[in-house]
């Protein structure tokens, strides 16, 4: 019996102290998994806070966007303004043009024609020396 109770024995140290090696693991997995746990804690909040400074500066961007198109869209819009003012600025240029350019091709010969009763000078038709200051004019037949 002394046999079976030594073994019991050696069997109960074996096992206490088993259990005493597990209480050690699972204190120690408990005290990592409460470490682990504090540091995901504070990753998710980091994370959390990274994801909003970028929801911020995505919302500022979008924002700058829509500023900087509709800003595109009213300069668009004036340079298509200005460049319909320009070509009808040209259309009436071309036509004041053409319709001087008429108007001269029609006075030049009348000018030509009256150009040999154009007055020089009223200076001598008196044949007196006169007080008044004399005149003279003529007429240029370029336009």
């Amino acid at each position: 019996m002394q046999g079976v109770s030594e073994t019991l024995r050696k069997q109960v140290k074996e096992e206490t102290h088993s259990r005493t090696v597990m209480q050690a693991r699972i204190a120690s997995d408990t005290t990592d998994l409460a470490k682990q746990q504090v540091e995901a804690k504070k990753k998710k909040v980091k994370v959390s806070k990274k994801a909003k400074e970028l929801e911020e500066i995505a919302h500022g961007t979008l924002g700058d966007v829509q500023v900087l198109r509709k800003a595109h869209a009213d300069r668009e819009q004036t340079i298509n303004g200005l460049e319909t003012s320009v070509a009808t600025i040209k259309s009436e240029h071309k036509e004041t043009k053409e319709m001087l350019t008429k108007m001269k091709n029609e006075m030049e010969p009348r000018c030509k024609a009256l150009e040999p009763y154009t007055i020089l000078s009223v200076q001598a038709a008196s044949g007196a020396k006169s007080s008044e200051p004399s005149v003279s004019l003529q007429v240029s037949s370029t336009l």
